[in-house]
């Protein structure tokens, strides 16, 4: 699918890291033939209207805009109920991480609850799906589910532990770097990845990890195409609030 440039705000300070930046070379800021190229700094709440899919479905899930903080943040709130999750994915692929082919993912998210058995979240770039409860996070632990992913996700049992993942639909799961990063109650993550056609490095709040996962490794989802995507699951009777600042993602196009 052919997208070309979608940019719904400027790169500022208060956006994506100056590591994650230096990587949007001029082809894939300007080569609309080549490149999608998708900057949304939630000025306005996501929706089918701008982009976005949002599943809300369950009964205690909510997704709005923070109307008590200036700028755009999306909230996502599970609540109440144990087991239920929430979640939003742009709507169409944006990327195939074929051999070869480069692409950029960021997106800045903070979390109101990092203790264990409380919210668990996934972040990253994953296969489409429909709006439908139970889709990203597989059970009460947070496992992720059967789906072709790369990104981060934290589990119930360790909630203050995020980890680096990939998995393509049908295999196993791969973590490829445990606890790269502790969350910190309403604090800001900038969570990055870039490919650079051979190999994917992961990096927080612009600090490269050493440990990078290679296309075509085991898990990997190689040749998938692939969208953003920012979900959370309730670990207990507690309320998870999930905020997302912005998303970055460019990526070759199929």
């Amino acid at each position: 699918m052919s997208l070309g440039q979608i940019q719904h705000g400027e790169l500022t300070l208060l956006g994506p890291s100056s590591w994650i930046k230096s990587r949007l070379s001029p082809d894939i800021m300007s080569d609309n033939s080549r490149f999608n190229f998708l900057y949304d700094d939630f000025l306005h709440l996501p929706s089918i209207g701008n982009g976005w899919v949002l599943d809300e479905n369950d009964a205690t899930a909510d997704i709005t805009k923070d109307v008590s903080t200036d700028g755009g943040i999306v909230n996502i709130q599970v609540d109440t109920t144990d087991n239920i999750e929430a979640w939003m994915q742009f709507a169409s692929p944006l990327l195939k991480a074929s051999l070869g082919r480069k692409f950029i993912f960021e997106m800045g998210v903070s979390m109101l609850l990092v203790g264990n058995n409380e919210g668990a979240i996934v972040c990253g770039l994953a296969e489409m799906k429909a709006a439908d409860d139970n889709v990203w996070q597989a059970d009460d632990t947070a496992a992720l589910s059967d789906v072709d992913f790369v990104g981060y996700q934290t589990l119930q049992a360790d909630g203050d532990a995020l980890n680096a993942v990939q998995r393509i639909s049908g295999t196993a799961l791969a973590t490829k770097v445990s606890g790269i990063h502790v969350p910190v109650i309403s604090t800001v993550m900038k969570l990055g990845m870039y490919g650079d056609g051979a190999n994917v490095t992961f990096a927080i709040d612009g600090v490269p990890n050493a440990t990078k996962a290679a296309y075509g490794s085991t898990s990997f989802p190689l040749d998938q195409y692939l969208s953003p995507v920012l979900a959370t699951k309730l670990g207990s009777v507690v309320t998870q609030n999930v905020k997302a600042l912005y998303c970055l993602c460019a990526g070759d196009k199929s």
